[in-house]
């Protein structure tokens, strides 16, 4: 079992197919028919760890990029020794 995420639910896109991740760590397939979404049964444990990882990467990179675009709105330069 891994450990939960401390986030809401997130979706990803992973090899072309949508999964959701919930914060108990589990993953299911998604998809829509018109407005509504339906889940699949959750994921194998191999490929829900893949499926996680690649969230949390995508989570990470998401916040990153949402911290730079502030601390150079504040006039901020990123240096090799961080910001100044």
């Amino acid at each position: 079992m891994s450990l939960p995420l401390h986030c809401t639910p997130c979706r990803v896109t992973v090899d072309g197919i949508r999964y959701q991740v919930s914060k108990d760590g589990t993953v299911r397939e998604t998809w829509t028919d018109g407005a509504e979404r339906f889940f699949g049964p959750a994921i194998e444990a191999d490929r829900a760890k893949v499926i996680r990882h690649d969230a949390s990467r995508q989570r990470r990179n998401r916040n990153r990029r949402e911290r730079d675009e502030a601390m150079r709105s504040v006039g901020m330069v990123k240096t090799p020794y961080g910001w100044e």
